[in-house]
């Protein structure tokens, strides 16, 4: 993704804190969660990054499904999306909590997430997946409750 923008003072300092604090992990954390393998020159411009989540809030949401099971139910996870997300072959967005700080990713379809990823793969516990043409975004958040681990799907559709 390509944008006219010029980059401001604090996405500067965000993009700069990023490379340097956050960037090898943001790659170690998406080898574990993707099939293919992204370098940092995948990663977007925090700029870039930043115009495609503005266009995402301007967007007017509507929840289509939202539960919460068994992390280890990972069949019951593919249940849910393959029952909800029609086409799995269109690119989407990947957001993690060291996106803020690296940049997105994007992805050529559903098909490149590992959906057998650990509880402990990505240690910020959510991962948003949006279509690049905003119509679908996927938030999967990941947490511990009375020591059982849970995962909450939420789809929203525009």
């Amino acid at each position: 993704m390509k944008t006219d923008r010029i980059e401001t003072y604090q996405q500067k300092k965000r993009r700069l804190f990023g490379r340097f604090h956050h960037m090898a992990e943001y790659i170690e954390v998406l080898s574990r969660l993707l099939t293919v393998t992204k370098k940092q020159e995948d990663v977007w411009s925090i700029v870039e990054s930043d115009t495609f989540i503005e266009k995402s809030k301007i967007v007017k949401w509507k929840l289509l499904y939202k539960d919460n099971f068994l992390f280890k139910d990972k069949q019951h996870l593919l249940d849910v999306l393959r029952n909800n997300i029609k086409d799995w072959n269109e690119p989407f967005s990947f957001f993690i909590s060291s996106s803020e700080y690296c940049g997105l990713v994007s992805i050529s379809s559903l098909h490149e997430i590992n959906w057998d990823f650990n509880f402990h793969d990505d240690p910020g516990g959510i991962l948003c997946l949006e279509s690049m043409n905003h119509k679908v975004r996927i938030i999967l958040d990941y947490y511990m409750e009375r020591n059982t681990e849970l995962i909450e799907v939420s789809i929203y559709k525009s």
